[in-house]
């Protein structure tokens, strides 16, 4: 998921990469705004900023089946605990009745 370094990329929500992340998909994603959020490097998927990074790090992926595995699982661990519409719902609740007030 590269990005360029602009103050609208910043402040985008990695929708694409949670659902990629949701599906399983062993993720790279760039080093930048929201993403780092989502993603902790070698954990539940790996960043980059620079080509070197993204050509490290999508190597890395290409040539080790078990990481691509672990990443998969802990990706998608990370949406089920973080992101799924229980416990995003309650917040989105609150944020309009909020607004509302």
């Amino acid at each position: 998921m590269p990005l360029d370094d602009s103050p609208f990329e910043r402040a985008k929500f990695p929708f694409k990469l949670l659902q990629y992340l949701a599906l399983g998909v062993p993720s790279v994603a760039e080093r930048l705004g929201e993403a780092t959020r989502v993603l902790r490097d070698g954990e539940n998927g790996l960043l980059a900023l620079t080509d070197d990074e993204w050509h490290a790090a999508l190597g890395r992926l290409i040539a080790d089946a078990a990481l691509r595995q672990r990443l998969a699982q802990a990706g998608r661990a990370t949406v089920q605990e973080r992101y799924v519409v229980e416990r995003v719902g309650p917040l989105l609740v609150d944020g309009l009745l909020s607004a509302a007030r």
